[in-house]
């Protein structure tokens, strides 16, 4: 059995085991090629069903198993993102974590009242409109 404690591999914070991860993961290739996503863009679907996925008339399209595996095969363990001036920014890979302004803040700080309160939708706008601003928050890279 397979626990959530790898040694000497630095600090980690993991709620769920490599078992669960697995299962969740099964999970979604079924849910991709039982009942698929519609999509709008018809490049998307031109290249989806070049690519061995099945698109139905209403642009539905259901993933393969081999298909989503194969995409996931192909994608890089570490990658580097770089700011619009082409500097290096951040250095994405295993075991490390990243903060920022992402989709998953739990809790906000409203820039208006200063209050600490959980993430809303409208809240997203006011992230992106922030962090496109020239000029407002600068980063040193690692």
């Amino acid at each position: 059995m397979r626990v959530n404690l790898r040694s000497n591999a630095g600090v980690q914070f993991r709620v769920l085991s490599d078992d669960q991860c697995e299962e969740i993961a099964l999970a979604a290739f079924e849910v991709l090629e039982r009942v698929g996503a519609r999509l709008h863009e018809p490049e998307a679907l031109e290249i989806l069903g070049k690519a061995g996925c099945f698109v139905s008339e209403d642009n539905v399209v259901r993933f393969p198993s081999g298909v989503i595996a194969q995409a996931l095969n192909s994608v890089p363990a570490r990658f580097t993102l770089y700011t619009r001036t082409g500097e290096r920014a951040i250095k994405v890979e295993p075991n490390r974590a990243h903060f920022g302004p992402g989709p998953t803040c739990v809790n906000f700080v409203d820039p208006e009242t200063g209050e600490r309160r959980l993430f809303v939708k409208r809240d997203a706008a006011l992230t992106a409109r922030a962090c496109d601003a020239p000029g407002t928050w600068s980063f040193t890279p690692p």
